[in-house]
């Protein structure tokens, strides 16, 4: 059995823990090369290979073991290959438009074309935008049947955004209006000119018809006028229009007309007012001003004693009524609300002024007077078509206004998810970030998101990122009896055992200003110059064997190396950073022993070995990527690590050199492949 999990705060990565971890690493460590290695419960579970039977070996913490070997050419002759896969998957992070180097695709599938006009490729990428609101999220927002949302920050929202919309075609209604006030005086002229050319005539037939659309008084004045001078005045053409303007009149609803385009420049155009919606409620009531206006203008029209009221006077109330009311609608942008409230105020003006005049004419028809029976028709008619017409008008608006509604909300919940997806996405990148920087170094992680590339060229890229690194300090430090406490004791235990214990070197990795490379299952890895500390880098690896031939004629003191270090000479960025992990170290040797095994309750004993010199640092593999250093120095402190003293340090003399107040004493020398032996030096802690 054993435990997996990730261990620490620093360069996390997945771990496996456990005595099995441990006999794995023995079988590495002790086996032949070109060669698999196994136990015996390997054996028991695949018997039908040819494997051969080893002498016992003695298994660090395991005691004698019986472990077999098989040979590269036990299945070499069968044709197989285990390095190599016999299959091809695509992967689709590292695809782009369809292609992937390297890589022979077969055909592809065939699809139906239903399936193919049902890929989303073939959607309209305006679908999920177009999808109107449901009734029942709407009737969640708003209320007052759906003409006011609940919250007043939505609806002054909604009222501000329908005046700046507006902001033009309100200049469009009024003039537009004036267009109307100047039809009324055509439609006069033309109505003076047909009344004329028909009262004038002679011919029984006429005259009566005459005195029954115009009346009495008008036929009376059109044979005046037949008989006088024959001019045209603005009386004349007044008095046969729609409704009765005197020059007074006329100049109060021109005033009002001229008014409202100046409010409603002032209200958009000044930041004295904040809320631009203000100009709906100024169109509101300069349209009601105008309203009573005329309707006041064409009631006195009728009650004044000289003025004399043709048959057919409500057919005028009703176009005056009708055109206002469309002009409002169309060109003003006013809300259902302050409609409505308009179109109360306009059925109260009409019945309050029609009615009074159409009862005293009532006495006319007790004397016989048949012009009453066409006023009382023509009114009947024009009380209808308003009516109708308050109805349609009224109900357009109120479905335009919830569908505008609508759209708002829709635009609100489309903004609310895309500020939903926007924090999900920052806050994902920032832990991408974040775990990022925890994997590899922050340098490499600012050039690759300085780069434009899909993921196949960036993790090509990534590999070619290499540094050598000169003056470099790396610590190794191994948990002593390990392997013997790992097999007596529960893997989740051991597995939480350690994660107190690396939280406790991680959290010492920022006060030393070293860096944590890794952790190898009890061995723990930290550097400082090499991320941290006094760094002096060469970008091209070919420069690798030089500088480690430079590095080690400035440790002899026999080169200066002034031109490679910002921060001074190669020696002072080398001893700064040894002296920062000889601290780290001491720190390391202490908080272990404050962190207790479970189970055995003894303290944890730390073997520490240190070296410095030259390193060449980079990506490897294509799964799992790991930040990883390679180079002779790099073994040197791994077996000054192995071969060290328990709860001591364990330096080279390059280390020793560059600190010599500390108080070390002469450990061993030790055998190096092709190079003299190395004095080695021990520091108590």
């Amino acid at each position: 059995p054993c435990m997996s999990g990730i261990v620490g705060t620093k360069n996390l990565r997945f771990c496996l823990f456990g005595d099995t971890m441990n006999t794995a690493a023995r079988m590495d460590q002790m086996g032949r090369a070109d060669c698999i290695h196994t136990t015996e419960d390997v054996i028991d579970l695949a018997p039908g290979e040819a494997w051969e039977k080893l002498r016992r070996i003695d298994v660090k913490g395991k005691g004698l073991m019986q472990t077999y070997l098989l040979p590269y050419s036990a299945f070499e002759k069968d044709g197989e290959n285990p390095s190599v896969s016999e299959i091809c998957f695509e992967n689709p992070l590292l695809l782009k438009d369809g292609r992937q180097k390297n890589l022979q695709p077969g055909p592809a599938p065939h699809l139906p074309d239903e399936a193919l006009a049902a890929t989303p490729s073939n959607r309209s990428k305006y679908e999920e935008c177009a999808t109107p609101v449901k009734d029942s999220v709407y009737k969640n927002y708003t209320k007052h049947l759906g003409l006011a949302f609940k919250k007043f920050e939505w609806e002054k929202a909604y009222l501000d955004g329908e005046a700046r919309l507006v902001e033009i075609e309100v200049y469009i209604g009024y003039f537009l209006y004036v267009l109307v006030l100047l039809s009324n005086l055509l439609f006069g002229y033309i109505n003076y000119v047909l009344h004329h050319s028909i009262c004038t005539d002679s011919s029984l037939t006429a005259v009566e018809f005459c005195q029954l659309k115009f009346g009495e008084l008008a036929l009376d004045q059109a044979q005046d006028m037949d008989g006088g001078d024959g001019r045209l005045s603005y009386n004349d053409i007044i008095t046969y229009s729609l409704f009765r303007m005197t020059p007074a009149s006329l100049g109060i609803l021109l005033g009002l007309n001229a008014l409202g385009p100046l409010t409603h420049w002032f209200i958009h155009r000044k930041n004295y007012v904040k809320s631009k919606y203000w100009a709906l409620v100024n169109v509101w009531v300069i349209y009601t001003a105008k309203l009573i206006v005329i309707f006041v203008i064409m009631y006195l029209s009728l009650v004044i004693p000289e003025q004399e009221k043709n048959a057919d006077w409500p057919w005028g109330w009703g176009p005056v009524l009708v055109t206002q009311a469309l002009l409002l609608v169309l060109y003003s942008g006013v809300p259902m609300t302050l409609y409505c409230a308009w179109w109360c105020i306009a059925t109260a003006l009409y019945y309050g002024f029609s009615l009074p005049i159409i009862l005293q004419d009532k006495a006319l028809l007790d004397e016989g007077a048949s012009m009453y029976l066409i006023t009382i028709n023509e009114y009947i008619k024009t009380s209808i078509i308003v009516f109708c017409m308050g109805v349609i008008l009224c109900l357009g608006k109120y479905s335009k206004e919830i569908n505008t509604r609508k759209r708002l909300l829709q635009r609100v919940q489309v903004l609310k998810q895309q500020d939903e997806i926007i924090r999900q996405k920052t806050r994902t990148e920032t832990i991408q970030h974040e775990f990022l920087e925890n994997i590899i170094p922050p340098s490499l992680v600012k050039k690759l998101e300085s780069g434009r590339e899909d993921l196949s060229v960036l993790l090509v890229r990534l590999k070619t990122m290499t540094e050598t690194h000169l003056g470099m300090c790396i610590l190794y430090a191994d948990l002593v009896g390990f392997t013997t406490f790992s097999a007596q004791v529960d893997p989740f235990k051991v597995f939480t055992f350690l994660n107190q214990l690396f939280h406790t070197f991680d959290s010492l990795c920022d006060e030393h200003n070293a860096y944590k490379l890794e952790t190898v299952g009890d061995c723990y890895v930290a550097t400082v110059g090499l991320v941290t500390g006094e760094r002096i880098n060469l970008t091209s690896p070919k420069e690798s064997d030089s500088a480690r031939k430079m590095h080690r004629s400035v440790m002899q003191s026999t080169v200066s190396c002034d031109a490679l270090s910002s921060a001074g000479s190669m020696r002072s960025a080398s001893s700064v950073n040894i002296r920062n992990l000889l601290e780290f170290a001491k720190a390391m040797v202490r908080g272990s022993r404050q962190v207790m095994k479970p189970e055995v309750r003894t303290p944890a004993i730390m073997r520490v070995g240190i070296h410095s010199g030259t390193c060449l640092s980079g990506i490897v593999g294509a799964k799992n990527l790991k930040f990883t250093v390679l180079g002779e120095d790099i073994d040197i402190a791994a077996q000054m690590e192995h071969e060290g003293k328990p709860d001591a340090i364990h330096a080279s003399e390059d280390v020793a050199f560059l600190l010599p107040k500390e108080r070390w004493v002469k450990f061993k020398r030790i055998e190096r492949s092709d190079r003299e032996p190395m004095q080695t030096y021990l520091l108590e802690v």
